[in-house]
């Protein structure tokens, strides 16, 4: 369905392109704002996102995956942009839109995302990436399956696995600082 009428937008067909912004606008902003953007910015990203699709999307082709797949890969590549960009202005841009915390749970916060952040810099890059996919964007397997080429059940091979092995580097950090050891 959305296949069709993304390949009637792009012959010119306004009312196509407008069932697919208000299919996807809110999907898209939603996105944004559960990782903690500013209403603005996840507006401006939004549009952004729909800008793109529409200087980029002659390049979708639909035997490769679903056009949301295609979209939220667009949506996955404006993120992390911005999350980049986020990163070279403030070093540390979380703190700057959660909730207040603590001292105490902000050096919680702080261990916590330097322990994932350590542990998903050694998964392999594939796995990385599907677990971003699935998590992150919260896309379903098979549209995961779809963007990356390759069989559903690999896709949920990767997942298990990697999950598998955050959850050891995890819990052995945790061990680790209970020890006393570091």
């Amino acid at each position: 369905m959305d296949e069709r009428l993304w390949a009637e937008a792009l012959a010119g067909d306004e009312a196509s392109f407008t069932t697919l912004l208000d299919r996807y606008e809110q999907q898209v902003y939603v996105f944004f704002r559960r990782r903690r953007v500013s209403a603005d910015q996840s507006e401006d990203l939004a549009q952004q996102t729909f800008l793109t699709l529409l200087e980029t999307g002659n390049r979708f082709e639909s035997r490769k995956g679903p056009f949301r797949a295609y979209l939220f890969g667009i949506v996955r590549n404006i993120w992390l942009k911005h999350l980049e960009k986020s990163r070279r202005l403030s070093p540390d841009v979380t703190s700057a839109v959660k909730q207040p915390l603590t001292p105490a749970q902000q050096a919680e916060q702080r261990e916590l995302e330097e322990a994932l952040s350590e542990a998903m810099k050694k998964l392999p890059e594939q796995a990385r990436e599907i677990l971003a996919m699935r998590i992150s964007l919260q896309l379903p397997v098979g549209d995961i399956a779809a963007h990356l080429g390759m069989p559903m059940g690999t896709v949920k091979s990767h997942l298990h696995r990697a999950r598998r092995q955050l959850r050891a580097m995890l819990c052995n950090e945790v061990d680790l600082k209970k020890r006393g050891g570091s």
